[in-house]
């Protein structure tokens, strides 16, 4: 199992425009094959986090793939100025 931190980097005054698209894709994601976990944590700072848990690589990239043709994705990289995916091995 794979567990990503997920940072998106969001000025405060974009924050509650970001997070209903990040809501969406959540909603979505937890659908996706594979998917254990996928939350979205509250703001700190500029930092808007998603926790992610999947069964494997595999159900991974099919949910990278699906979320990159969606239009939950493009309206979060329009109203983020940076980001940082984590990835660890659940053991």
């Amino acid at each position: 199992m794979l567990a990503i931190i997920f940072t998106s980097y969001v000025r405060k005054e974009n924050q509650d425009a970001f997070l209903i698209p990040a809501k969406r894709h959540a909603d979505l994601s937890k659908k996706d094959v594979g998917c254990i976990r996928f939350d979205v944590l509250s703001p700190e700072g500029e930092e808007v986090k998603f926790i992610e848990i999947w069964e494997s690589q595999a159900c991974l990239d099919a949910h990278a793939k699906r979320s990159a043709a969606g239009k939950e994705a493009p309206e979060m990289n329009a109203l983020r100025y940076d980001k940082k995916m984590e990835k660890y091995e659940i053991i």
